[in-house]
This record gives structure tokens, C-alpha cells and sequence, in this order.
């Protein structure tokens, strides 16, 4: 139950063609999300750039700001108490819950980022609350990442360390720890269901995530 009412002006200039959202709304899952007026995108044949472009409903929204120019992306997307189960369906048939809060950045020097989810639901278990931080480190060209899942403020699964994008004068290359600590592993039957069934039991040790990203290596 989707649809989309979108209303405002487009102004036809150059360099960039203009629109700006005035009384438009979007529906998801039955609730009505409110574009911000006066907020723009302006475009071209090349480029596509993000005014602040923002949805809210009540207290939870969603902004995006930035710019698309020739296949490469730098910009920001910033979420407040946004209930997951309003969008995962748009990117997978598992159920997802969960509030999420956080800044996530999207560039090739700027991909600083922090996300928290309270309450994360896979189907109908309970995971926990998941934080997460990335950084760039430009010396060495590389995001440096750390993500928690907390159980009763306890850390059932730590996954630090660093991802190098292939560049001109890099290889791509990964070098991840993941640390488990009495973790749940009955939420993998929902997404390797074609593969395995009735997976159940708990987690403790640590295993190393080296190669790429097509091809990781545990």
C-alpha cells in the first residue's frame, strides 16, 4: 500500500533543471510521510544534486542531501526514529524491525557514519540493539569499522576492522574480526532458507574475514 503525491514546480534553467517540492506526500505501509516544502533537486544530464530533500511522520524522518555527478556518489543520509519495518520491504521479503537512528555518508573521501537500531528483529527473533561506526582514514586509505550487537547491555557480537577500495594504486582488500560471545545463530534460517533449515544454538569464539568483497575469505 504505496503511492506517491507529488506536487511543486519545475523551473527548466541552466545549468540545472530545478525542481522544488511544495504539498507532496508519500505513502508507505499506510502512513502518510510529508516531503519538507521548498526543498529542491536540481539536474542535468549529468548530475543530480540533493537540496536537503527530507520525508517525515510525526517524529521519525528521513533526509538526504548530496550529489550524483557521473557515476559517483558524496553525500549524506540522516535518519531519526525511523521504524526499519516502514522500508525493508522494498529491499528484501524478511521481516525486519527495529528503530534506527544514526548518519550514514556515501563518498569516495568521506564515509564517517554512525547508526544505532533498537529492538532489531530478524522475522519474529529478537536480536538486540546493533551500533555501528565507520571512519576514513585518509593517510592509509582505508574505512576502519565497528559494529556491536548488545543483548541486556551485554556484547554478544563484535565486528571490527578496515576495508581498502581497489584504487589506481591499491588493491581491494579486507581484513574484518568478527568476536562471538554467546550468540544467538537461530535468526540465520531466515536468510538461508533454501540452504539450510532448523538452524538453532549459540555462538562463542571468532573467525577472520580477509579477501574481497566478491570473494571473502573466513
Amino acid at each position: 500500500n504505496n503511492s506517491t503525491k507529488i506536487s511543486g514546480t519545475i523551473d527548466l534553467f541552466e545549468p540545472y533543471n530545478i525542481i522544488t517540492f511544495n504539498n507532496s506526500i508519500l505513502s508507505i505501509q499506510d502512513k502518510t510521510w510529508t516531503f519538507e516544502d521548498n526543498r529542491k533537486i536540481s539536474f542535468n544530464s549529468k548530475t543530480t544534486i540533493f537540496d536537503s530533500i527530507s520525508i517525515y511522520n510525526l517524529d521519525h524522518r528521513l533526509t538526504v542531501t548530496g550529489k550524483y555527478s557521473e557515476g559517483k556518489t558524496n553525500g549524506s543520509l540522516l535518519m531519526n526514529q525511523v521504524d526499519i519495518a516502514d522500508f525493508s520491504h522494498f529491499f528484501t521479503t524478511i521481516k525486519l524491525k527495529g528503530i534506527i537512528d544514526g548518519d550514514l555518508h556515501l563518498g569516495e573521501s568521506n564515509v564517517d557514519s554512525k547508526i544505532n537500531i533498537a529492538n532489531f528483529n530478524v522475522d519474529t527473533l529478537y536480536i538486540g540493539d546493533i551500533e555501528g561506526t565507520t571512519d576514513w582514514n585518509s593517510a592509509a586509505r582505508q574505512m576502519n569499522m565497528d559494529v556491536s550487537i548488545l543483548r541486556k547491555n551485554s556484547n554478544v557480537f563484535n565486528l571490527t576492522g578496515f576495508y581498502i577500495p581497489e584504487s589506481a594504486n591499491k588493491s581491494e582488500e579486507m581484513n574484518l574480526t568478527a568476536r562471538f560471545t554467546q550468540t544467538d545463530i537461530s535468526p540465520l534460517n531466515a536468510i538461508s532458507e533454501n540452504i539450510f533449515t532448523s538452524i538453532s544454538g549459540y555462538a562463542t569464539g571468532y573467525a577472520t574475514i580477509t579477501g574481497t568483497l566478491s570473494e571473502p575469505i573466513v
